[in-house]
């Protein structure tokens, strides 16, 4: 078994300010993968956020490039569970869809969701290698995840998560403001807020050699 990746893509390897904990393939997905890969460009900002990280701290990367089959698959379940946590059943598919893609990306193609490019990765801070307290977990869907939801309610939090936003950000990432945990570099998301250029706007291939 092997894999084939276009696209420019680099596999992402732990350092001691740098750890890797993909999160789909411990949740069950079929369809994730161990390994962490990034566009080379977006990888070489990750290294350098790392520098600015404070004594003791160090990146645990949470997901990174994603298989389009895995954002289909994420996309299928995680609508089901917003309907219901969010009691919107009944309501218009049109409603629907504009709602739940506020929490996880439409798999389009023509509109690629941006892991699917290679261009963002999940992202949060460990402390002498133990989970620092971010306030909610990965892919929870609520308005903990917002990056300021704690800036007026636990300062403690806020820090942490101001710490994570800086190095990131000083790196040259943007953050989705709704995930303190979402980092973008070279996509669609990036582009809209730096006023850049698109550099990367493909779903980047992925083929597992087995099927």
């Amino acid at each position: 078994m092997y894999n084939l990746l276009d696209y420019d893509l680099v596999e992402v390897k732990e350092t001691d300010k740098i750890k890797i904990d993909m999160q789909y393939p411990k949740l069950g997905m079929k369809n994730a993968i161990d390994k962490c890969y990034l566009k080379k460009d977006v990888y070489e900002r990750l290294k350098e956020a790392s520098i600015y990280l404070p004594d003791g701290y160090s990146f645990k990367v949470l997901d990174a490039y994603r298989p389009f089959k895995l954002q289909e698959e994420l996309y299928n379940k995680y609508y089901k569970l917003i309907e219901k946590k969010f009691h919107i059943e009944n309501l218009n598919k049109e409603y629907k869809d504009n709602f739940i893609s506020k929490f996880v990306a439409i798999p389009d193609r023509d509109n690629p969701p941006a892991h699917t490019t290679g261009g963002a990765i999940d992202i949060t801070l460990l402390k002498d290698d133990k989970d620092v307290d971010m306030g909610s977990s990965f892919d929870e869907f609520c308005e903990k995840t917002y990056t300021n939801y704690f800036k007026d309610k636990n300062s403690n939090i806020h820090k942490n998560r101001i710490i994570l936003y800086e190095c990131m950000t000083k790196a040259g990432f943007t953050n989705l403001e709704t995930e303190y945990w979402h980092y973008d570099y070279g996509n669609k998301s990036w582009a809209d807020i730096t006023g850049n250029d698109i550099l990367y706007n493909k779903v980047v291939k992925y083929i597992n050699a087995s099927e």
